[in-house]
């Protein structure tokens, strides 16, 4: 699959820079340089979090799509205010991937993604938002804190074995299945 035929098949829409950042992507993923993607290439392309190179290309993309003053890291003040709403699959539809990247940085929350506390996004911590090692460690923190009734911090078999069913009933269950459920029609 050649640069061209991405762009004449796989993108309906490339908005203003996308086109350039997606670009970069597909040479990232274009592992053997031969300007065409094989079928493991094109995996690394569609799912960048499947190839370490692919993947630091998308981190940068998704700085760079915020980065006002251009440091190559992302502030609080770039990222803007944590979103409580998620957009409704219409909305999304409508946006481009600079704001559907927006988005993502705002619903995760600035400060559970500046890892080393520095006060920056840097890509090593985008790539943990895009790989979603951010959202399974937000859950695993959570489950720990639902089902901790010692208070100690920590999670032992005979809590988790307790309070199995408060973790059945966590959100994130329900979502993931929903989110599965919304993509897989989109692909029907």
């Amino acid at each position: 699959l050649s640069w061209d035929e991405v762009v004449a098949g796989y993108h309906t829409v490339l908005h203003q820079g996308e086109e350039e950042a997606d670009k970069r992507k597909f040479e990232a993923a274009d592992a053997s340089g031969d300007k065409l993607l094989n079928s493991k290439e094109l995996g690394h392309y569609l799912n960048p979090h499947t190839d370490p190179k692919t993947l630091r290309v998308e981190a940068l993309n998704n700085i760079g799509f915020l980065d006002a003053n251009n440091d190559g890291k992302l502030s609080e003040e770039e990222v803007g205010e944590r979103r409580s709403e998620a957009p409704s699959d219409d909305e999304l539809d409508q946006m481009t991937g600079a704001e559907i990247t927006k988005i993502a940085f705002q619903e995760a929350g600035f400060q559970p993604l500046d890892l080393n506390a520095d006060g920056f996004l840097d890509p090593e911590e985008v790539e943990h938002l895009i790989t979603g090692r951010h959202h399974i460690h937000v859950t695993l923190a959570d489950i720990v804190k639902l089902v901790d009734r010692d208070g100690d911090g920590h999670m032992t078999l005979d809590e988790l074995e307790n309070n199995f069913d408060l973790v059945d009933k966590h959100p994130v269950f329900h979502a993931e299945h929903n989110i599965w459920t919304h993509r897989m029609g989109q692909e029907l």
